[in-house]
């Protein structure tokens, strides 16, 4: 299959199974009156079965406020996020070893099959924009601010905890729900790379650029 007809396949066949509309509030949310963020790649699923018993997908904030605008405004809503290079790294990871579901894998053996590894990854992306385009718009990629802003296009949200600093911000969300603050971890990588030792002077720049609005709101370094 030509790279040409794997863009095309990107748009009618995988696109339309994340654009399904579904109605976002499940009962625990109503259980908890709460509304969590789930942003790929930080620890979201670990969360979510831990406080809902159940996961979430990767709903935006702005979907739930379209859905029910009085539900949005009373419920408390919270959200993880993590260092942009550290989370870009991990999703890569994550797609290459086809540890998804299957319409994931479907998009890794269309997109992910010409490199074998992190830097080819990266260069790709560097030296051909309509690959970037593609990347930037799977959902493992997308910029984390996105998921969090609202219908007016700003950041409406509760309480913002950190990857990097998980135990303890779990704790403010265990004490608001009454609950145990132990965290069990799901979708472990087998893989136990630093972040820090996988990017080169070029890749590094690469995610400054990628996610210069994440790296400025949630003030992010490349070593924090």
């Amino acid at each position: 299959m030509k790279i040409n007809d794997l863009y095309q396949l990107n748009k009618s066949k995988l696109v339309k199974y994340i654009i399904i509309p579904f109605f976002p509030y499940k009962p625990e949310n109503h259980e908890k009156k709460a509304i969590f963020i789930h942003i790929p790649k930080s620890a979201g699923s670990s969360l979510s079965k831990q406080i809902f018993n159940r996961k979430f997908g990767h709903v935006k904030l702005a979907y739930y406020e379209k859905k029910n605008r009085e539900l949005f405004k009373k419920y408390y809503k919270f959200s993880f996020v993590r260092n942009p290079w550290s989370r870009f790294y991990s999703a890569f990871q994550y797609l290459k070893d086809k540890r998804g579901n299957k319409i994931d894998i479907a998009w890794a053996n269309i997109f992910l099959s010409e490199v074998d590894n992190f830097e080819e990854f990266c260069e790709k992306i560097l030296n051909d924009e309509k690959f970037e385009k593609s990347i930037m718009k799977w959902v493992h990629f997308i910029p984390q601010h996105t998921f969090l802003r609202d219908s007016k296009g700003e950041i409406n949200i509760d309480f913002i905890g950190r990857f990097e600093n998980i135990n303890e911000d779990f704790k403010i969300i265990a004490k608001k729900f009454d609950m145990s603050d132990l965290l069990p971890k799901t979708n472990t990588s087998q893989r136990k790379k630093n972040y820090k030792n996988v990017y080169s002077p070029a890749s590094k720049e690469l995610v400054q650029r990628l996610y210069y609005k994440d790296i400025e709101i949630f003030d992010y370094e490349f070593n924090l």
